[in-house]
């Protein structure tokens, strides 16, 4: 289903993108940045029926992700796996690098239950318990 503008939602002075994932019925708030909101102002010239976005089906934006890799000169079985899908993952996993607790992250990926975060991404949390009894170590 392609974001409609109505999903955008106001609570106090912040702005929200109100959504439900397709495969699991999650329902969820996803704050959005300021970068966010300037892309979705940028395409207001551009806007048809409500659309946030005018692009391609999912199937459609994946091929062309895949020619932009390989036109920029990324190996082929490398380009082949490039996906949204893979943009997905890569946020989450900038999240988790950049520190973002996997609660969050959850909520964020709209994913039903933190496990399912914690299955995906718990490798890229090392050192972990080394951090938490460093906690002790304080004079």
């Amino acid at each position: 289903m392609a974001l409609q503008m109505e999903f955008i939602v106001n609570r106090g002075n912040r702005k929200f993108l109100h959504i439900k994932t397709e495969k699991t019925d999650e329902e969820g708030l996803i704050p959005l940045n300021k970068n966010a909101l300037r892309l979705i102002k940028d395409e207001s010239k551009l806007r048809v029926q409500g659309k946030m976005f005018n692009h391609y089906s999912e199937q459609k934006m994946n091929e062309y992700i895949k020619i932009i890799a390989k036109s920029a000169g990324i190996d082929k079985s490398k380009a082949e796996i490039l996906s949204l899908g893979w943009g997905r993952h890569t946020f989450a996993s900038l999240l988790i690098a950049s520190g973002v607790d996997i609660v969050t992250v959850s909520k964020l990926l709209l994913h039903s239950n933190p496990k399912i975060t914690l299955s995906y991404y718990a490798h890229l949390i090392p050192g972990q318990k080394e951090k938490a009894v460093a906690i002790f170590d304080r004079d």
